[in-house]
């Protein structure tokens, strides 16, 4: 199956595409957006786009002279679409800079490729088990620096977050910054609901700008309404329910957390909004 998007021609996973010098692989220098076509049609994708606008200016990246457009985007996805007869389907962007072995670049010349895979999940699930809890204490994130709410080519605390969880006996990883304040788990943003209210830590915290959570916060839904504010571990104590975001599954909670028991709350009512 060819499933990989680069300079204009498909490819398959196993190709080789790249030399040692490519400078996401070396030095980080890169960054990437990852999301879900349902029905064919991408989930959130004004804000995917916007997100790739705002990592591009923040790292230096040239986007129009890469080739990128919202166009390549959505006829590379139906291509693949039709070509593999799928409906749903996850999709990898990966944007890189060229030139220069050294730390400093040659150029602002900016490559990209999509990845493509099949995928049968749908529309996103409220059929979801709770998941326990645990702190990631051997490392922080980086509170109030930008570059901690995109996806860069340099995630390893997450990849180590990751790691931990395959030799805990537990579901998902909690994350701090370096406050001490609540950032967000593993691979998704949180969001603590206290009954009469829905907070999420704002972006100065260090968490990454997820698209769910840039969604919910710009809906202003009276029934729903989240508001940005810095969480402290204490706060969860006395919290209705904890869900994580992201645009993979759209939504889950969290069962249990230092041995305080949450319900799944009004988990049901995030994944419909969601599906709108």
């Amino acid at each position: 199956m060819k499933s990989i998007f680069y300079q204009n021609t498909w490819h398959s996973d196993d190709e080789r595409l790249f030399t040692a010098d490519n400078r996401s692989l070396k030095y980080g220098d890169g960054f990437f957006e990852s999301m879900r076509a349902v029905n064919g049609r991408i989930n959130f994708l004004d804000l995917h786009l916007t997100r790739i606008q705002t990592s591009s200016r923040l790292l230096g990246f040239n986007l129009e002279e890469s080739g990128f457009s919202e166009a390549v985007l959505l006829n590379s996805t139906a291509h693949f679409l039709q070509t593999n007869q799928q409906k749903h389907v996850r999709i990898r962007i990966q944007f890189f800079r060229y030139g220069g072995k050294q730390y400093a670049p040659a150029d602002t010349k900016t490559a990209f490729y999509i990845q493509f895979a099949s995928d049968k999940s749908g529309e996103f699930s409220v059929n979801q088990a709770g998941k326990t809890l645990y702190i990631f204490k051997d490392y922080v994130v980086a509170n109030d620096n930008p570059i901690s709410n995109i996806k860069s080519s340099n995630s390893l605390i997450y990849v180590l977050a990751k790691k931990q969880l395959q030799h805990i006996d537990t579901d998902e990883i909690l994350l701090l910054n370096s406050k001490g304040q609540i950032a967000e788990f593993s691979s998704s943003n949180i969001l603590v609901d206290f009954g009469d209210r829905l907070i999420t830590p704002p972006l100065s915290s260090g968490c990454l700008d997820g698209i769910v959570r840039s969604y919910l916060l710009l809906q202003k839904n009276p029934d729903f309404y989240v508001e940005e504010q810095e969480i402290e571990l204490k706060d969860l104590e006395s919290a209705q329910a904890i869900y994580g975001t992201n645009t993979s599954i759209g939504a889950f909670y969290i069962k249990e957390f230092n041995n305080i028991t949450y319900t799944s709350g009004r988990l049901n009512q995030l994944i419909e909004l969601l599906n709108q």
